[in-house]
């Protein structure tokens, strides 16, 4: 019997899920370390990594609140 694959439907999902993991260590490591400035990493053009980049700063700042206010 063959195993079953992921559907090609799927493979969008897991790449932006990689692109907001990696936004958000960046993120709280610069919580960590007190540091104002990021660098981020440069994916590129296209499918949507700017709303990406402001979901991950969003829900840093639903999780750390203290550092803002």
């Amino acid at each position: 019997m063959q195993q079953p694959t992921d559907s090609p439907n799927q493979e969008p999902h897991l790449a932006r899920s990689k692109i907001i993991n990696s936004y958000l260590t960046t993120i709280e490591d610069s919580f960590l370390e007190n540091r104002s400035q990021l660098k981020l990493i440069n994916y590129g053009t296209g499918s949507g990594k700017t709303h990406q980049l402001f979901e991950a700063i969003c829900k840093t700042i639903k999780e750390h609140p203290q550092k803002w206010f």
